[in-house]
């Protein structure tokens, strides 16, 4: 993964693990949490409780795919980082 993204958001207010998944997302939205934590080697629930947080700061959104209760995750426009910031 580009370190220099990464700190790129992280001066934006994202933290490691949030960079991760935001740039992740990027690549393979929507995805699941699991294929999210898969593709970034880290813990499931670690990413789920991440992403649960960036849900909480609108940097994500969850929907629901063909009425089950498969989560996939969605990127919100970069804009809202720079709207939180500035």
């Amino acid at each position: 993964m580009d370190n220099n993204l990464i700190n790129i958001l992280k001066d934006y207010g994202l933290t490691e693990k949030e960079s991760k998944i935001y740039l992740t997302l990027l690549k393979l939205w929507p995805n699941s949490a699991s294929a999210i934590s898969r593709n970034i080697s880290e813990n499931r629930t670690t990413t789920y409780s991440t992403l649960k947080e960036m849900l909480k700061k609108w940097y994500v959104s969850e929907i629901e795919k063909n009425n089950y209760k498969i989560q996939r995750w969605i990127l919100r426009i970069i804009g809202q980082l720079l709207y939180n910031n500035y």
